[in-house]
């Protein structure tokens, strides 16, 4: 008898950011994230930003990380994802 066994890689969270909720100043949102891909959370007070500042860089566990940003006086922020 012969057994065969095969692993598949489950596939990559996609880059999102998912859930996001504001109360009183403060920002929470989540991130999925793939064990092993590490990301960066950055945001610009404007588009097109002259640049982006990293707001954290994580390293995915496959788990989803919720983050917070407490929301500055700029009328508006821009946030985006990226993975490395």
């Amino acid at each position: 008898m012969v057994i065969s066994v095969s692993a598949q890689a489950l596939p990559a969270a996609p880059l999102a950011l998912t859930s996001l909720t504001c109360v009183h100043d403060v920002l929470t949102f989540c991130v999925p994230t793939t064990a092993g891909t590490t990301y960066q959370v950055e945001y610009a007070d404007s588009l097109p930003p002259s640049n982006w500042t990293v707001l954290q860089t994580i390293v995915g566990d496959g788990s989803v990380i919720t983050l917070t940003n407490k929301i500055s006086a700029a009328p508006q922020r821009f946030f985006r994802v990226r993975a490395q």
